[in-house]
């Protein structure tokens, strides 16, 4: 019997302790939400402690007398506690530092599941595992005073190490998602702006000041019109139109142009323009 089995078997630290280890062993199990109901004493309704696991409710008991008892004491006790186990709870977990066979495991956990409820029990040698194991190192110490030995701190570093870099890579894979989710929020944001510029309301034009409309004539030269011919216009629409298709270049049009509509209007609206 090492020294952890042997405090554990001869509890000598009360039943407050005794609950706060009991919890600690529980999240050291994969229970979560642990909830110690009045681990200072006083009544608590047969529920010493209440969590979580696989998503069903649990009620877990703890009994951690000051040395071995009797089958019969702990098969009393895990009835007594049973009956806490109400009708809202579906699970019953009973934590003991008491040694119990395969077969007495089996009678117990069978009282709860014939109440139809998941059943799980936490004894002294799975107590003993849990603390002696390095992510229970702590716990040991804490509720045990049981310090590290060499090749458990070793056990324990190299553990944490481990606990570590696979933290980062969780981390480094959480931030990876996070850059890409921006990115793909900054992408549209852009169309978003983009968007925004094209339906906005374009500014009046600027007003055109070469217009013949707004030019003052101020000499006694005549008008430059006067001395256009039809050799002249197209001569000025192949220089300015060289980009067009050639038969388009330096052409008069031969077919009509329609200002505005040529049906629903009227003819003085819609006259041929040759």
């Amino acid at each position: 019997m090492n020294d952890t089995e042997l405090r554990l078997s001869f509890w000598r630290d009360g039943s407050t302790k005794s609950e706060r280890l009991a919890a600690a062993a529980l999240k050291l199990s994969g229970y979560e939400e642990i909830d110690p109901q009045n681990p200072l004493g006083g009544p608590d309704g047969k529920k010493d402690i209440v969590c979580i696991k696989g998503g069903v409710r649990w009620v877990a008991a703890v009994f951690f007398p000051g040395g071995p008892k009797s089958f019969s004491a702990v098969k009393k006790k895990y009835l007594s506690d049973l009956a806490g186990a109400t009708n809202e709870y579906g699970g019953f977990v009973f934590v003991t530092n008491q040694t119990l066979t395969a077969k007495q495991r089996v009678t117990l956990t069978k009282y709860a599941t014939d109440l139809r409820k998941e059943a799980d029990l936490i004894h002294l040698q799975q107590l003993q595992n849990l603390l002696d194991s390095p992510h229970g190192y702590g716990v040991r110490i804490q509720y045990l005073s049981i310090p590290m030995t060499l090749e458990e701190q070793l056990s324990w570093a190299v553990q944490s190490d481990s606990q570590t870099a696979q933290a980062l890579t969780a981390h480094t894979r959480e931030l990876l998602l996070l850059r890409a989710s921006i990115e793909r929020m900054s992408a549209g944001q852009e169309d978003i702006v983009r968007t925004f510029k094209l339906s906005a309301p374009m500014a009046p034009p600027t007003a055109d000041l070469i217009s013949v409309s707004s030019f003052v004539k101020s000499d006694s030269w005549s008008s430059i019109s006067v001395q256009l011919t039809p050799a002249h216009i197209l001569l000025f629409h192949r220089l300015l139109c060289f980009d067009l298709p050639k038969r388009s270049v330096g052409q008069l049009r031969t077919e009509d142009a329609w200002l505005g509509t040529s049906k629903g209007r009227s003819t003085e609206l819609a006259q041929p323009m040759r």
